[in-house]
């Protein structure tokens, strides 16, 4: 399992704050579950940890249901709100 992306990935992202170093123990899907015990991903293999009953595939849909799962809803955007933890997915646009 990788650690973590190198910034030149994302040649778009210009401006970020790195707030902790990569660790193996676990990763952005997992943190943002409120998990930093285990990798979390939808791995057909199962060497990843995935939420009973939820399709391991890595498909929008099946982060969603993982996530909702975990107390998330979808919204309409991913402004900023006052009481709400937001988390976002990108889509690629070619």
């Amino acid at each position: 399992m990788t650690g973590s992306w190198p910034p030149q990935d994302f040649p778009l992202l210009t401006a970020f704050i790195e707030t902790s170093p990569a660790v193996q123990r676990y990763n952005c899907v997992a943190w943002a579950a409120g998990n930093d015990s285990r990798w979390w991903w939808p791995d057909m293999t199962n060497i990843g940890y995935w939420p009973p009953n939820i399709p391991r595939e890595e498909t929008v849909a099946a982060f969603i249901a993982a996530y909702a799962l975990q107390g998330y809803a979808q919204c309409a955007d991913g402004a900023s709100e006052a009481g709400f933890e937001k988390i976002a997915h990108s889509m690629a646009r070619g």
